[in-house]
């Protein structure tokens, strides 16, 4: 229905039922009607909307949103602006541009009229580019769409098609992803948000499945599975823009069949539960899919039930720019494979580049294990480097601690805030060969013991962030933290770090989800800082 007519279409009838009353209250009278009185002109325009988001959904398509504008009289609808020129009008608070050129930007300014044709100022301009050509076939799923459900469309899927799934709505789990896409055209499954609302997948045994390769899963509500949210078992997926929460496992990559994977952009929560799952259980398979790596980067992992917030058994982690904060036991346990899931402990090293993370451990008195939990041992090599370490707990143990057989230990440019015990704990490690442990330029609290191998170590009590009891973990002007970092790290004798982040190129996200692409850039001012951020 039109919008004048959804808006006013209803009135018809009782202005006829009134005409009559006035025309039989009038009959057989010489009496007149009073003058109508004066009509004063509306001449105020409204306020601009605000809040304009440009969403790109496609190679053709960009979707924008807005937040309502005010009016002394009331709004009539919106105009829209692309790049300067009216395209239409419109009384919702949503647009969506088809038509465009692939790989191009596009910028929107949007404005409101009311009844009186006032028109606003154009509000503030919000730009987004269309993604590249999509050589496949593109389908839409959504409660008014002919596709009501993803399960519909699971098995219909080939390489380098994209599926658009309406957001403001729930959809049933289960969904399985058993067709695989290539590695020049992955299969892409994309949350298109309504009004802000992401779609939401609930339940189910598994709520999403990859059992084939090459997929891209993006923009999603993901809650209430029996078992697990996210359940991977297959090569090149990335997994960006969801939210996950309660579900025994968030996201698990099985021990058979996984490969490459990247989390990114996610937040993932109230997941977990005893000590046999977690928040995120990532594992890779040496045999199949030998130097997979399991990438971790811009998440907000937050308030476990059970588990570990990440654990991972892959052959590689790369744990870049995350929030980690309040895990049942362990923010990360980076440990070797299960021997009781194919893949033997000695097929490969397990090795951990971590950099340019916050990690808050409370209630559980470790923050970091690393080699082992019983089963499989990673025998690898350890790399933390500009991390902020926080522990709250009133008895801590160790903020990292080297289980089993591990071979190498490094820390650079760290803050280790934990007011006793100690930065390592290796009373029950398994050296590969001898202790190998190493560090530069990190900061600890003076209460805490830390490894004797450490150079230009700064002790204190305070290593003067924002405000660490709120959370503000930025450095303040004057801390003991800037300008004290170390461009250049150097490994322990023998077991040299592969293929390294020098140093991070971004803050992580300060205890919140982030967009995609919104990473705020680590600036580049004098030495580096100590910890995950750098003073602006």
């Amino acid at each position: 229905m039109p919008y004048f007519s959804r808006l006013y279409g209803f009135r018809f009838p009782l202005i006829a039922i009134a005409i009559a009353i006035l025309i039989l209250a009038g009959c057989g009278d010489d009496a007149e009607a009073p003058p109508a009185a004066d009509k004063v002109a509306d001449t105020e325009a409204p306020e601009a909307p605000g809040d304009v988001t440009a969403s790109p959904v496609s190679s053709s398509r960009i979707d924008v949103s807005w937040s309502p504008g005010t009016d002394n009289i009331g709004i009539e609808g919106y105009g829209i602006y692309r790049d300067g020129y009216s395209i239409g009008t419109t009384g919702d608070l949503f647009w969506t541009d088809s038509g465009l050129a692939p790989e191009t930007e596009y910028s929107y300014q949007i404005s409101a009229f009311d009844s009186s044709s006032n028109e606003s100022a154009r509000s503030e301009a919000a730009a987004a580019v269309t993604g590249a050509a999509q050589e496949g076939n593109v389908y839409t799923v959504g409660p008014e769409r002919g596709y009501k459900s993803i399960q519909q469309v699971q098995s219909l899927l080939r390489p380098g098609d994209l599926v658009l799934v309406d957001g403001g709505a729930i959809y049933a789990g289960g969904a399985v992803f058993s067709n695989a896409g290539t590695p020049d055209a992955p299969i892409t499954i994309r949350g298109v948000r309504a009004l802000g609302q992401r779609p939401i997948i609930d339940g189910g045994n598994n709520v999403v499945e990859f059992n084939m390769n090459h997929y891209v899963f993006e923009g999603f509500e993901i809650r209430n599975g029996g078992f697990r949210g996210l359940y991977h078992h297959a090569d090149d997926v990335t997994i960006r823009d969801c939210v996950v929460h309660d579900c025994p496992h968030g996201i698990l990559g099985a021990d058979e069949g996984s490969g490459d994977i990247t989390i990114e952009y996610c937040e993932i929560f109230h997941c977990g539960e005893g000590d046999g799952r977690h928040q995120i259980y990532m594992s890779t398979n040496e045999n199949d899919y030998p130097g997979s790596v399991f990438r971790l980067q811009f998440c907000y992992i937050h308030d476990g039930t059970g588990g570990e917030n990440v654990k991972s058994r892959a052959e590689r982690s790369e744990i870049y720019y995350n929030w980690l904060d309040s895990p049942w036991y362990h923010n990360l346990e980076l440990i070797g494979p299960d021997p009781a899931g194919g893949v033997a402990e000695a097929t490969a090293r397990e090795d951990a580049d971590v950099v340019g993370n916050v990690l808050i451990a409370r209630r559980f008195g470790r923050n970091v294990r690393v080699g082992g939990d019983g089963t499989g041992q990673g025998l690898g090599r350890y790399r933390f480097v500009n991390n902020t370490f926080i522990h709250l707990n009133e008895s801590p143990d160790s903020h990292i601690f080297p289980h089993f057989g591990v071979e190498s230990v490094e820390m650079h440019n760290n803050l280790f805030y934990i007011v006793s015990g100690t930065v390592l704990d290796d009373s029950e490690a398994d050296w590969v060969y001898g202790r190998r442990v190493g560090g530069a330029n990190n900061w600890v609290h003076s209460g805490a013991r830390y490894p004797a191998e450490w150079t230009s170590t700064i002790t204190g009590t305070n290593p003067g962030l924002t405000n660490l009891a709120a959370g503000l973990l930025r450095p303040a002007p004057g801390s003991v933290l800037v300008d004290a970092g170390i461009s250049s790290t150097a490994s322990p004798s023998g077991s040299p770090f592969p293929f390294p982040l020098a140093l991070p190129g971004y803050h992580p996200p300060e205890g919140t989800f982030i967009m995609p692409g919104n990473g705020e850039a680590r600036p580049v001012s004098g030495a580096v800082d100590m910890g995950a951020f750098e003073l602006r």
